[in-house]
C-alpha cells in the first residue's frame, strides 16, 4: 500500500486548542511523579570538607551531597508560553487573513453578477420590449425569451455558490426586485435554495418559486400574492403578516412556519403540510385546504369563511375564537381539536371524523351547522341538507348529549 503524504494544510487546520487537555492531565499528575517536579534535568552535586590537626593531618573527611531539583510542569510552561502563544497568534492571523480572501472573493462573484445582469437588461433593453405586450414582434421575443433564460440559469449557478451564505443570497433577491427582473420579466426562480435569506416587504408578487428551498426564510409583510409555490419548502420560514391572497402553494412544506395575521384568502393548500404552524387571526377565507395537514395547528381567531377543509386532517389544531362560517369540514378529522367559542354558523360537517356531540356543544352557532349530507346552494351561498329533517334529528341529539 503506498503511504499516504501529510498535507501542509491539514496540518495549518490542526486545532491548537486541542493541546489544552493534555497540558491539564501534565498539571495533574505532576506532584504524583515528583514532589519538587517531574525529574527532568535533575543535577547532583558532592562537596567535601576536610578538617586539619595543628601537623596539618586530616583528622575529619565531611561529604556531603545536594540535589537540585528538576524542571516543574510550570517551569516548561512557562517555556513552552511564547512559542503556543505566537503559534496561536499566528493560526488566529491565518484564519481571518482566509476569511478576509474568501469575503473578497464573494464580493468579487456577486459584483460580476450585478454587472452581467445590469448589461443584459441595458444593452437588450428588455425590460422596453417586455413592456410592448402584443405589439412585441416575434425577433423581440426570441431576444428576450432567450435574455430571460439566460439571466435564470446565472441567478441559480451564482444562488448555488452562495448555498451556506443567507446575506449574499437575499442581496441577489433584492438586487432583481430592484431591477423589476423579478415582477416585470416574470423570471422564473423555481428550484432555487433560499433558506434562512432575509426578504422582508419584499415584492414577490406572481413569483415562481415552485419546489425552492425556502426553509427559515424571513417574509414576513412580503407580497406573494399568486406566487407560485406548490412543493416549495417553506419549514418554519417567517410569513407573519405576508400577502399570500390567490398563491398556489399545493403540496408545500409550511410545517412550524409563522403565517400569524397572514392574508390567505383564496389560497390554494390542498394537501399542503401545516403541521405546528401558527396560523394566528390568518385570513383563510375561501381558500382551498382540502387533505390539508393542519395537526397541531395554531388557529386561534384565524377567519376560515367558506373555505374548503373537507378531509383536511385538523387533530389536535386549536381553533379557538376561529370563525368557520359556511366552511366545508366534511370527512375532515377534528378529534382532540379546541372547538371553544369556534363560530360554525352553517358549517358542513357531514361525517366529520371523531367529532363527538359533547364537542361540538363547545362551539358557538353549532345548532346553525349541517351535520347531514348536503349540496352547496350558488344562489343562496350556503349549505342546503339533501334530508332537512334529518339533519334537525341530529341537531336535537347533539342538544340532548
Amino acid at each position: 500500500m503506498a503511504s499516504q503524504k501529510i498535507k501542509p494544510l491539514a496540518l495549518a487546520k490542526t486545532r491548537w486548542w486541542l493541546l489544552v487537555p493534555v497540558i491539564i492531565i501534565l498539571v495533574g499528575v505532576s506532584p504524583l511523579l515528583s514532589p519538587s517536579g517531574m525529574g527532568i534535568g535533575e543535577v547532583e552535586s558532592v562537596t567535601k570538607t576536610v578538617e586539619k590537626d595543628q601537623q596539618g593531618k586530616i583528622i575529619k573527611t565531611i561529604e556531603k551531597t545536594e540535589i537540585s531539583p528538576g524542571k516543574t510542569v510550570w517551569d516548561w510552561l512557562s517555556l513552552l508560553g511564547v512559542p503556543i502563544t505566537l503559534g496561536g497568534l499566528g493560526y488566529w492571523l491565518e484564519q481571518k487573513q482566509q476569511t478576509r480572501t474568501e469575503n473578497e472573493r464573494r464580493e468579487k462573484i456577486l459584483q460580476v453578477y450585478f454587472d452581467r445582469i445590469s448589461v443584459l437588461l441595458v444593452d437588450k433593453n428588455l425590460l422596453a420590449i417586455q413592456g410592448k405586450g402584443a405589439d412585441i414582434t416575434l425577433e423581440d421575443e426570441k431576444l428576450l425569451n432567450s435574455a430571460i433564460d439566460l439571466i435564470r440559469a446565472r441567478t441559480l449557478a451564482t444562488l448555488r455558490r452562495f448555498d451556506h451564505d443567507p446575506l449574499q443570497k437575499g442581496n441577489i433577491m433584492q438586487f432583481l426586485i430592484d431591477v423589476d427582473a423579478v415582477n416585470r420579466l416574470k423570471l422564473d426562480l423555481s428550484g432555487a435554495n433560499l433558506s434562512k435569506a432575509s426578504l422582508m416587504a419584499a415584492n414577490l408578487s406572481e413569483v415562481d418559486l415552485n419546489r425552492s428551498n425556502l426553509s427559515e426564510v424571513n417574509l414576513s409583510e412580503a407580497n406573494l400574492s399568486r406566487a407560485h409555490l406548490r412543493e416549495a419548502n417553506l419549514a418554519r420560514a417567517n410569513l407573519s403578516r405576508a400577502y399570500l391572497s390567490g398563491a398556489n402553494l399545493r403540496e408545500a412544506n409550511l410545517s412550524g412556519a409563522n403565517l400569524s395575521e397572514a392574508n390567505l384568502s383564496g389560497t390554494n393548500l390542498r394537501e399542503a403540510d401545516l403541521i405546528g404552524a401558527n396560523l394566528r387571526e390568518a385570513d383563510l377565507i375561501g381558500s382551498y385546504l382540502i387533505g390539508t395537514y393542519l395537526i397541531g395547528s395554531y388557529l386561534v381567531g384565524a377567519y376560515l369563511i367558506e373555505a374548503n377543509l373537507s378531509k383536511a386532517f385538523l387533530r389536535g389544531a386549536n381553533l379557538k375564537e376561529a370563525n368557520l362560517t359556511k366552511a366545508n369540514l366534511s370527512e375532515g378529522d377534528l378529534s382532540e381539536a379546541n372547538l371553544k367559542e369556534t363560530d360554525i354558523t352553517g358549517a358542513y360537517l357531514f361525517k366529520t371524523v371523531l367529532l363527538n356531540n359533547k364537542q361540538i356543544k363547545y362551539a358557538r352557532n353549532w345548532e346553525q351547522a349541517v351535520y347531514t349530507e348536503a349540496v352547496w346552494d350558488e344562489k343562496t351561498g350556503q349549505w342546503i341538507p339533501k334530508d332537512k329533517e334529518a339533519n334537525r334529528q341530529k341537531v336535537e341529539e347533539i342538544r340532548n348529549a
